[in-house]
């Protein structure tokens, strides 16, 4: 036999309802469908209200690798990065011995950061003086110009 907790008041109802809507977003990853909680820093009192306490709750960062596209042609090689939701003042750029590290952050929900973070290794033939990256509607492209020595060059074939 089954035996089936019921909830004596809406207290104890919402503290279910809470409970259960955070385990269906940490299975499939949505944000909570409540406004309140213990992780948002709102409870519900005797009245059936909400109201706001008065700790500093603390931020979920939920970590993500993000989808990129790399294409390469005779100049150089372009990424395109998924950063959705994030901001061009929030996406961070870095070089550091050959590894070029991208790191996004966006605020989904009052408690919730979401950080997006990839790295790649950059070709000894890239001209990394050069490196470009803009974001345009929450998508980063970088553009990796080839050293003008590793770019092809035509050579004219001369008569004799």
């Amino acid at each position: 036999m089954v035996h089936i907790r019921t909830p004596w008041n809406f207290q104890d109802l919402y503290e279910e309802l809470d409970r259960m809507t955070r385990d269906f977003s940490r299975v499939f990853d949505t944000e909570s469908c409540l406004a309140g909680g213990p992780e948002t820093g709102l409870q519900l009192n005797e009245h059936d209200g909400i109201q706001e306490e008065k700790e500093a709750v603390p931020v979920r960062e939920i970590r993500f690798e993000p989808a990129a596209d790399v294409f390469r042609d005779e100049k150089g090689v372009r990424v395109l990065v998924d950063l959705p939701g994030v901001k061009e003042s929030d996406v961070d750029v870095q070089l550091h011995d050959g590894i070029l590290t991208i790191e996004g952050r966006a605020h989904r929900a009052e408690n919730t950061l979401r950080v997006y973070g990839r790295s790649f290794r950059v070709d000894r033939r890239i001209d990394t003086e050069q490196i470009d990256a803009t974001v345009t509607q929450g998508v980063l492209t970088l553009t990796l110009p080839f050293r003008a020595e590793a770019q092809p060059r035509r050579i004219a074939v001369k008569a004799s």
